[in-house]
């Protein structure tokens, strides 16, 4: 940084997003290196010097930059490629700062899964792995405070076993250690002008050198009581030398206890509990190692401090928590995270008409001026969507905006947009809104609902009489006097029968008695009229029959949502062109890289062949040849020097020179050094190979003798090359080229190894088959014709049904011993 610090950006943590204002530039002013100004986009940037040319980068693309860094880090430790990602910010966070991180780990080639807030990030470390100490029913309440660099964060969090839940966070943005550092650089700057006449805040060099003394003064004063100060050359050749008590470094910074006091009583009523309740109080980041803030923390909540996490690690370990909980590729323990909103969000509408706000706080507004509303409060859960309702005829807007220290933040106008009826009647629209897993308020979608009538044709089942048909098996009454004979002769007989059938039911009435007065009626109802016979019942049948219909029906349409602009948020245009951008500084950082490895590569090799042609290797290169050589590792040290901007094939062409000049010179006194041992390796095959082949073992009797031989005698023919080369290689002078190479000798020796091996290896032959003799060692015996041996008669082959017979007499008359079969007793 002291070397270039006027290229050096930082602090892009707190300028990320952030709308250029001179009382923001400001406020950082006292800590930037190189200078703030407005980028393109209108947000905050820093005015440098790349490749030659003065270039303006804002926070956002600084940001993606350093992302860039860590990504190659992470992948030359992984050994693998990364693509995606959980990235922190501070609770306090904005929708543009969130939306301008988002964009650079775009830019940076990063998928980032979810913009995570440093307290939550903390919670889920430190509750993941104490998930076996927490009640499924009785909640434990631990309060976080952080107090980082430049903001300071108490958080209250509720555990039980398996989730984790946000109840509050309360943020101060400005206090942290750099503040505490600006107290001690303007006491010792203070000193230094009042000693001296001159002021080194006012100098950009000299107030870096300061405030990295400092720093080191605070990291003393949090285990010493006294800490010293010495900076040689601060400012025109004048030291800086003093020393720093405890007391009085507390004494400095007494105005932010109430500070801090502040913050952790908010904090406190935002959630709703005592201070009893807290079980816990965990201390993050590296400023609460400063006594004073430890007291703080004590005398408020009435115990001390625990310091069981890695205060400067425990955020970037719940995100790679929360990273593999997103991701596919991990199993990770079940473990729940609900994140709260950290401002109350509202939104605001004109025009006339009405609105029916779905799960906000007012319900109802009616008014042709603007009317607003809240819709998400302070610590509602996230990732929630809310749905709100309005009555309009064309198109609208829609404002959201944040409660931030009582004054509102302006979240950005969103336009919905669709065509005006004919009729110019008014439509309902349905608005999906949500603060989202990033903690950005955006709006999702938006719906025209209309509702329409149709006509459809429907088959309904009707009854209709059905059609009289005459029964053509009845025949027509006969008229002539034998057939009314037997009509009445039947009729007579019948009568019997009907009076026998009408006394048995009027026994059942007896039998079932009706109350009185009720049996005459009904007797009287059913006894025919006039004599006559019952009609009988009438029939129906169902048909289909085609309806027309009016039917009402709900018609759903998507209209377009115009985003607002950010500062700092690029289109989509513009942001692939940041993206090329980075790649092609990638690129080119790459190659700087490459060319610097060269150029020092150059310069080593000059180095190393100077002090071997001085030292080990003199022998071995011609005086004349030596003197050019030296001259040219001279010339090309005074060239190197010169040649800074030089592109990477200049040094490559320049490396490419020397090593002509050198590399024959190191090969001869390599090939000295290497000789005598190639060789007594080289003999020692030789000797090897010629007492195998030589070998009267049995078990390379079955070998040819020639090939034997020929092994023998290549093994002498090798051993008098080798030592006929050796004599003649001994009276040649060390910088002449040498008669034989190791290699070449290597090679020889392998040669005669393998053939060796080959011939040496080969397999005994099979021993032939020994001919069938007959048992007394007589002649052979025909194929087929077995000898008979002594005792053995060939028995004659029986009748087949004299054996069955017999086998079948035996199971009757029972064994030899006369034994019967008994039978088995016969079960009831």
């Amino acid at each position: 940084i002291k070397s270039n610090f006027k290229n050096t950006c930082r602090n892009m943590k707190a300028l990320i997003g952030k709308k250029f204002d001179q009382a923001t530039v400001d406020q950082h002013a006292p800590f930037a290196l190189s200078p703030l100004v407005e980028a393109e986009d209108g947000s905050i940037g820093f005015k440098v010097t790349y490749q030659g040319e003065e270039r303006i980068f804002s926070a956002s693309r600084v940001t993606a930059m350093l992302l860039t860094k860590i990504k190659q880090m992470a992948e030359k430790w992984l050994n693998g490629p990364v693509k995606d990602c959980v990235i922190s910010c501070p609770g306090f966070y904005d929708d543009s700062q969130r939306k301008a991180l988002l964009q650079a780990a775009y830019t940076a080639g990063l998928n980032c899964l979810r913009i995570m807030n440093e307290h939550t990030a903390t919670a889920l470390d430190y509750g993941i792995y104490r998930n076996r100490d927490f009640s499924q029913t009785e909640p434990t309440y631990v309060a976080f405070t952080n107090v980082g660099h430049g903001n300071l964060s108490v958080t209250l969090a509720k555990f039980l076993q398996g989730k984790l839940e946000i109840l509050s966070s309360e943020h101060d943005e400005g206090f942290g250690g750099m503040e505490f550092d600006r107290k001690i650089m303007e006491h010792f700057a203070g000193e230094f002008e009042k000693k001296f006449k001159l002021n080194p805040l006012e100098n950009a060099k000299a107030r870096l050198k300061l405030e990295e003394a400092c720093g080191k003064v605070k990291k003393i004063l949090s285990a010493n009581t006294d800490a010293p100060i010495s900076i040689e050359c601060l400012m025109e050749d004048e030291d800086l030398a003093g020393h720093l008590k405890r007391e009085d470094y507390e004494a400095m910074c007494e105005g932010y206890r109430p500070r801090l006091q502040k913050v952790l009583s908010n904090v406190l009523e935002a959630s709703g509990i005592t201070r009893e309740d807290v079980k816990f109080v965990e201390l993050v980041g590296c400023a609460p190692r400063t006594p004073w803030i430890q007291s703080a923390i004590t005398e408020f909540f009435g115990r001390e401090p625990s310091k069981t996490l890695q205060m400067d690690e425990c955020v970037a370990r719940g995100c790679a928590l929360q990273a593999a909980m997103l991701s596919p590729f991990f199993t990770v323990r079940e473990f729940q995270v609900n994140d709260v909103v950290q401002q109350p969000i509202s939104i605001a509408w004109e025009k006339s008409g009405d609105v029916e706000m779905v799960g906000a706080a007012d319900r109802e507004a009616k008014g042709p001026v603007q009317k607003s509303s809240v819709l998400f409060n302070k610590h509602d859960c996230m990732n929630v969507i809310k749905t709100v309702s309005f009555n309009r005829a064309e198109s609208f807007d829609v404002t959201a905006f944040k409660k931030v220290k009582d004054e509102d933040q302006n979240l950005g106008t969103y336009h919905i947009q669709f065509d005006r009826l004919a009729d110019g009647s008014n439509r309902k629209i349905k608005v999906r809104t949500t603060v989202n897993i990033h903690g950005v308020f955006t709006v999702e979608s938006a719906t025209a609902i209309e509702e329409e009538e149709y006509e459809e044709k429907v088959k309904v089942k009707k009854k209709v009489p059905k059609a009289k048909k005459e029964d053509p098996a009845a025949a027509p009454p006969s008229t002539d006097a034998q057939g009314d004979a037997t009509m009445n002769g039947d009729a007579t007989a019948a009568a019997p029968a009907e009076g026998a059938e009408a006394s048995a039911d009027a026994k059942m009435d007896d039998a079932n008695a009706a109350p009185a007065g009720e049996a005459p009626a009904a007797a009287a109802a059913d006894a025919p009229t006039d004599g006559a016979a019952a009609k009988p019942a009438e029939e129906f049948e169902e048909v289909e029959e085609e309806v027309v219909k009016r039917k009402t029906r709900t018609k759903r349409i998507e209209l377009k949502v115009l985003p607002p602009p950010f500062p700092g948020i690029p289109d989509e245009n513009k942001l692939k062109e940041y993206f090329e951008a980075e790649l092609a500084m990638i690129d080119s950082d790459r190659m700087i890289q490459e060319t610097l490895e060269k150029q020092n590569e150059c310069e080593s090799f000059v180095y190393r062949g100077r002090e071997l042609l001085s030292g080990p290797m003199k022998d071995f290169a011609e005086p004349a040849q030596a003197d050019t050589v030296m001259a040219f590792l001279t010339e090309t040290e005074d060239w190197l020097y010169d040649q800074y901007d030089a592109p990477k094939s200049t040094f490559v062409k320049r490396l490419e020179e020397l090593q002509s000049k050198i590399n024959p010179i190191q090969q001869r006194y390599t090939e000295a050094q290497q000789r005598n041992e190639v060789c007594d390796s080289a003999l020692a095959v030789i000797t090897e190979c010629r007492q195998l082949a030589q070998s009267p073992d049995e078990a390379y009797a079955h070998i040819a003798a020639d090939k034997r031989k020929k092994i023998v005698e290549d093994a002498e023919s090798l051993q008098q090359w080798l030592k006929d080369s050796m004599t003649k290689q001994s009276l040649r002078k060390p910088y002449e080229a040498p008669l034989f190479l190791c290699k070449q000798v290597q090679e020889k020796a392998k040669a005669l190894q393998k053939q060796t091996d080959k011939v040496m290896s080969e397999k005994r032959p099979p021993s032939p088959k020994k001919e069938k003799k007959d048992i007394e060692g007589g002649d052979n015996v025909p194929e087929g014709e077995q000898p008979t041996t002594e005792g053995e008669v060939d028995a004659p082959m029986g009748d087949a049904d004299d054996v069955g017979k017999g086998d079948a007499e035996q199971k009757l008359n029972g064994d030899a011993n006369g034994d019967v079969p008994m039978e088995e007793p016969v079960q009831a």
